[in-house]
């Protein structure tokens, strides 16, 4: 992968933990690269969305939210039945 997370196939970007990241804060900062490094790319206006974000954990999370910013026309698609991946069943931790 490139630093900005894309693949060896134009146009595909990989972030948060399909790319090995597994925290949290780093998948959801590695969304939002890609899709600063999205944003950059040239858009045909011959598509009905400028991007497709597969999963919404952290990182889909996060580039959805970057879609927003970049005035982009995009679609999350997730399997699961709510937004967050694996952050839901992540225990929350309490301090005393």
């Amino acid at each position: 992968m490139t630093p900005n997370f894309e693949t060896n196939i134009p146009g595909i970007f990989i972030a948060g933990e399909l790319g090995g990241m597994g925290l949290v804060r780093k998948a959801a900062e590695q969304g939002k690269q890609a899709m600063d490094a999205i944003r950059n790319l040239k858009k045909s206006g011959k598509t009905a969305l400028d991007v497709l974000i597969v999963g919404s954990g952290p990182a889909g999370i996060a580039a959805g939210l970057g879609a927003i910013q970049h005035k982009l026309r995009y679609r999350i698609v997730e399997q699961e039945d709510s937004l967050g991946g694996r952050c839901i069943s992540i225990p929350a931790t309490r301090s005393s």
